[in-house]
């Protein structure tokens, strides 16, 4: 791996949101992106958006996918 590479992902990951692997983990284990809102007591369009920005971190759009009313990790 040239340095490069090395430096860019080390300054990805000093920029990285702490609080967004909370959000993950009450999402996780709630399954429900209104419930882990009221858990966090936050708006749900703010679990959401944390919930984005870890899509864009991550490079995926799976980290959760709805099953019927329920979220599970994808």
């Amino acid at each position: 791996m040239s340095d490069i590479t090395l430096f860019t992902r080390v300054d990805k990951i000093k920029g990285f949101d702490l609080n967004l692997l909370l959000t993950f983990e009450v999402i996780f284990i709630h399954q429900s992106v209104s419930r882990a809102a009221t858990h966090l007591r936050v708006s749900p369009s703010a679990v959401s958006q944390s919930l984005t920005k870890l899509r864009h971190f991550f490079w995926t759009l799976f980290l959760f996918v709805q099953a019927g009313a329920w979220w599970r990790p994808g």
